[in-house]
């Protein structure tokens, strides 16, 4: 039967041979002498014990862990910096209903709370769509794998994207809303 499982492995390997081979002997047994001499006589061939093989997997799957960190880190920038360009466009984009507000006896400051308020409105709107999103693969995922419906986890991971969802939307408006505020209110009106 093994021989079997080896001729099914080989066409799914790159080099068409096994990668690893476990051996186990019966309680008692010591296999290790027979096991080195084989490996002396293989070349490449090389003969390591249980924790020898745990620490190898273990090693592996903390870099794997870095590497998928990595890779979200990298997609939660990429979408800070599209967030921040979006609201920032959008926000750059409102100078002529800016100036028509302070025509109409706005002040600067009433028009910087408006938009906050919207930042804020912005941000609740975008913190209920993402966790929604989250939940419709985080349940299923949780339900299937422990039986729980809602999934485990570390609150300050949700806490802290929540924050940063916050910031990011209270943030990226002022600067371009501060920049269409400096227009006199008349020319900001007559632009198209």
């Amino acid at each position: 039967m093994g021989c079997r499982s080896a001729e099914l492995l080989a066409p799914h390997t790159t080099g068409g041979l096994p990668q690893q081979i476990l051996v186990r002997a019966e309680p008692g047994a010591d296999m290790t002498a027979g096991l080195r001499v084989l490996a002396d006589r293989t070349p490449g061939l090389a003969v390591a014990d249980r924790e020898a093989l745990i620490a190898a997997h273990s090693e592996d799957t903390g870099t794997q862990a870095w590497i998928n960190c990595l890779l979200v880190g990298m997609i939660v920038a990429y979408t800070a910096i599209s967030v921040v360009n979006s609201l920032a466009t959008a926000t750059g984009a409102r100078r002529r209903q800016f100036g028509l507000q302070r025509l109409t006896g706005a002040t600067k400051a009433q028009v910087m709370r408006m938009l906050t308020v919207e930042g804020l409105l912005v941000a609740v709107i975008g913190v209920l769509l993402g966790t929604l999103a989250a939940a419709t693969t985080l349940v299923p995922f949780a339900h299937a794998a422990a039986g729980r419906v809602l999934p485990t986890g570390s609150l300050w991971i949700y806490a802290t994207v929540v924050g940063a969802a916050v910031v990011l939307a209270l943030s990226a408006t002022p600067v371009p809303a501060w920049q269409a505020l400096k227009i006199l209110p008349v020319r900001a009106a007559q632009e198209s």
